[in-house]
């Protein structure tokens, strides 16, 4: 299907269905189509759970055919669960869920920080949404977009997802102040390894998102200290991304997007089957990294495969 057959089809879709937040359940599951436009733009595999994090940048804000192209990427890529940041319109963001076969999602419209809201995709033949919920909503300081939370099962296997934009900028430098950028970061990473110990114990937990932070900082400016001071419980998937600068996240200048798991998955994620990686989309595009910033992102998705273990029958 070409890009303006896909756009026709969106608009008429826009015609007939709004979908507001919580309820894209209604939608009559479909099977995805394996026919993606860019062919050799792939990531996981049939028997993985392969999951992504993507800032859009205020989607669809960054060029007038944004949606185009972000329907085209998860065509072609055919995640099984899709964490995005920065989505400025629920309709566009319906409807460009609804133009793609065999997918479901909603935006999490209880951010605190204008027009950059959270959103779930996920692949309706391969993942059952247990629930969806948010968290730590009255603490803005540490938290702009309240973290979303999805617990799914995937062949049997049940997970708790954390989806994350922490807040931007800083100097580098953490200073115990409310105003510190660093300093909110930390307080959110503090927050949520507390939500996880309470609320999520045995479970296999995925925290995931842009974060804003680099992970391998030296131990006085990481604000992840709560996590990498604990590896008998939390590991960063993403921590080999980190010290390569071809696959930096953010316009290959920065890895700031990550995904962190607990140790309930750690046996899956050190399987020859699992993997993790900043998709290089510009890879696959015509005028590659120029092409990509201009109608899709400055942020690249980050994806990890993960070959689950069944859990026991009970």
């Amino acid at each position: 299907m070409t890009r303006i057959t896909l756009l026709a089809s969106l608009l008429i879709l826009s015609a007939l269905l709004v979908v507001g937040c919580g309820e894209s359940d209604t939608r009559t599951p479909t099977t995805p189509s394996g026919d993606g436009p860019y062919p050799n733009l792939t990531f996981g595999g049939d028997t993985t759970f392969d999951v992504l994090t993507w800032n859009v940048k205020n989607f669809p804000s960054t060029a007038s055919d944004q949606n185009v192209y972000v329907a085209d990427i998860i065509r072609s890529l055919e995640p099984d669960l899709v964490a995005f940041q920065e989505i400025s319109s629920v309709y566009v963001f319906d409807q460009m869920v609804a133009g793609i076969p065999g997918y479901d999602g909603f935006v999490c419209d209880s951010t605190s920080y204008s027009g950059q809201d959270l959103a779930w995709m996920w692949r309706t033949s391969t993942v059952t949404v247990d629930d969806h919920y948010d968290i730590y909503e009255s603490q803005s300081g540490p938290f702009p977009r309240d973290p979303a939370v999805l617990e799914v099962t995937f062949g049997g296997v049940s997970m708790t997802l954390i989806n994350n934009h922490f807040k931007c900028c800083g100097d580098g430098e953490i200073e115990l102040s409310e105003g510190d950028e660093e300093y909110r970061r930390l307080e959110a990473v503090n927050l949520l390894d507390g939500w996880i110990e309470i609320n999520a114990p045995g479970r296999r937990v995925i925290v995931l998102g842009d974060l804003n932070d680099k992970i391998d900082d030296s131990a006085t400016r990481n604000v992840f200290t709560a996590f990498l001071d604990d590896p008998d419980h939390y590991r960063f998937a993403d921590m080999s991304l980190a010290g390569t600068p071809a696959s930096y996240s953010w316009k290959l200048q920065s890895h700031l997007d990550h995904i962190l798991i607990s140790d309930e998955l750690f046996g899956d994620f050190e399987k020859a089957g699992s993997a993790v990686a900043t998709i290089r989309v510009d890879q696959h595009l015509e005028n590659a990294m120029s092409e990509y910033t201009g109608h899709v992102s400055d942020h690249f998705p980050v994806g990890l495969s993960l070959d689950l273990t069944p859990e026991p029958l009970p």
